[in-house]
């Protein structure tokens, strides 16, 4: 749980599984063999690529190894297990609800985040409080954790591999795919201090589908009270200040994974997710002062914000095409959220009209992604190197949209209401870009220890214009055990259109902020000028050994040592 390693707490959990075999023979792949001969699809175009032969630093998490960090979100386990991901402790604000993860201490937009393989829709919130200022991060809370099989994490520049937001590296979320089995489990805890309880619950279960096919489902639920880790407001001397902390939150994750092998190599296959979040944000407390005719008590505002997200894929592959492997896929998800504000009032409104309404509706925010690819690649012999060449090629189109949507009124003439103000019909507005691009990909043995990978990237954005890529990559294995590896590469993020188009305003007790976005008409006539794409170059070099360690228990469990 999110407060529990730096707060303690306490937590009561229990699963139960209902299996077509025994549970030893339910473990996955990743589980039964050494990490280090896990076979990975990330960073790599290579077909059965183990993990002990990457060319770049990667970690790969099985489902176990996430639940038994007894975390109740997939972020705060990935926090826990892999020392180069990080996320807050506790959050503030508009944005604390969403979960996202911060990889090798670089903003959460330039980590990629992916989902089988296919570029996941980030939020379509732009996160403007603590470390993650301008992000719109990929929200790991709303993929189902029960249906995680394992999740790869990249730790080295892949923009040329993947395209942007892939700076810091890459987050692959593997699905499951069985077709039979599974398992069900709950969670409850909170933390000493006595708020931020806790309760989850989630299954998955794999059906049959003819003779070749699978359907694998998982559902899970997940509330959380509010946490606050605040100190003593200096205008009441208590603890009326309760911004600081995790917001109250009511999860509903849906997902499945399924497909069908036709046989000759070819499959259909999709990926379909749907979740709901309704989450209560507190808004810094207002002094009895402040409006005593309709709160004598003094008030703090309470944001409302309800959430719909959802992601469908669609894809057919086969590897018979001339012995081409091919992928063609199309994934089209979105992010929607309405923002509310409860407990409120406008006072310039009271003081002009004799009234004040003490809830409003303050915004929506939308985004969606349409992504098609077309992916390529083919093993050729050549004579002059030691191993076939993994000659990959493919193409993408992504089409986005941003939309925000004004508020009531009252949220925003006379000055607006207390703790946030919604959105005027004049910012409001609908906006969208396309991105095509292409790339090439290269990697061999050209000896017997000697491995490189070369990758380009174009892209082209319509509302900005274009970017090249590139990244080298090499190992060279000494012995069996013992090799140096590095990388060398060029790094682009392109900034989201809620980067280029977000706009709000802040009223505190005492003072009035806002942020306008850089594309909108007042802020250039602040003098802001358009956004450009980050750019980055990345240069990375190891040593690696790797040993396996056989164990006398029952299981013959392997464990592994590696060090980088």
């Amino acid at each position: 749980m999110k407060n529990f390693i730096k707060k303690g707490g306490f937590l009561f959990s229990f699963s139960w599984f209902f299996l077509q075999y025994p549970v030893e023979a339910a473990t996955d792949t990743v589980s039964n063999t050494s990490n280090n001969d896990a076979i990975i699809v990330t960073g790599t175009r290579e077909m059965h690529k183990k993990i002990r032969d990457s060319l770049s630093p990667i970690e790969v998490l099985n489902n176990r190894e996430l639940l038994e960090t007894g975390q109740t979100n997939v972020t705060s386990a990935l926090a826990q297990l892999v020392p180069s991901i990080t996320q807050p402790a506790v959050g503030q604000f508009v944005a604390a609800p969403t979960n996202f993860v911060s990889l090798r201490g670089l903003n959460p937009n330039q980590t990629l985040v992916l989902v089988n393989g296919k570029r996941r829709h980030n939020s379509s919130f732009l996160y403007i409080d603590g470390f993650a200022d301008a992000a719109t991060p990929t929200d790991l809370d709303l993929i189902a954790p029960e249906l995680i099989d394992h999740i790869e994490v990249l730790k080295d520049g892949a923009s040329a591999q993947y395209g942007s937001d892939a700076i810091a590296g890459v987050v692959n979320i593997i699905l499951k795919s069985d077709n039979h089995g599974g398992s069900a489990r709950s969670q409850i805890g909170q933390t000493y201090a006595g708020d931020g309880l806790v309760g989850q619950v989630g299954f998955n279960k794999g059906f049959k589908i003819g003779h070749s096919g699978f359907f694998d489902v998982a559902f899970d639920f997940r509330h959380q009270n509010h946490t606050s880790r605040d100190g003593i407001d200096s205008r009441t001397q208590r603890h009326s200040l309760k911004v600081v902390g995790d917001p109250m939150a009511t999860r509903y994750n849906l997902a499945i994974n399924a497909g069908y092998d036709f046989g000759n190599g070819i499959e259909i296959y999709t990926t379909d997710s749907y979740s709901h979040r309704n989450s209560e944000v507190n808004q810094v407390y207002r002094t009895a002062d402040r409006f005593p005719e309709v709160y004598p008590d003094g008030f703090m505002p309470i944001q409302k914000l309800s959430e719909n997200d959802f992601s469908a894929s669609l894809g057919l592959r086969g590897d018979n095409a001339l012995g081409i492997h091919w992928d063609v896929n199309s994934t089209y998800g979105g992010n929607f959220i309405r923002n509310d504000l409860d407990k409120t009032a406008n006072l310039g409104l009271y003081a002009a009209t004799g009234s004040t309404p003490l809830s409003v509706h303050l915004n929506n925010y939308s985004t969606t992604q349409l992504n098609n690819t077309l992916d390529l690649s083919k093993e050729l012999a050549l004579p002059v190197i030691y191993s076939p060449l993994t000659l990959a090629a493919g193409f993408a189109h992504r089409y986005e949209t941003y939309k925000t949507g004004a508020g009531d009124p009252a949220s925003y003439l006379y000055g607006g209401t207390q703790a946030r103000t919604g959105i005027i019909p004049a910012v409001a507005g609908s906006h969208s870009r396309n991105v095509y691009s292409g790339y090439l990909d290269l990697s061999a043995h050209l000896t017997k220890r000697w491995q490189v990978d070369l990758a380009g990237r174009y892209e082209y954005y319509s509302d900005f214009g274009s970017t090249l890529n590139g990244k080298a990559s090499t190992r060279y294995d000494f012995t069996d055990q013992f090799a140096l590896r590095a990388t060398f590469s060029s790094g682009t993020r392109a900034p989201s259109l809620a980067n280029e188009y977000f706009s709000t305003l802040s009223v505190g007790p005492d003072s009035a902020s806002g942020t306008l976005g850089a594309n909108s008409a007042a802020a250039k006539l602040l003098g802001a000028v358009s956004l450009k794409p980050e750019k980055a170059t990345n240069i990375t070099a190891g040593l690696v050994y790797s040993c396996l360690l056989y164990t006398s228990d029952a299981c013959r469990r392997i464990r592994r040592c590696r060090s980088r």
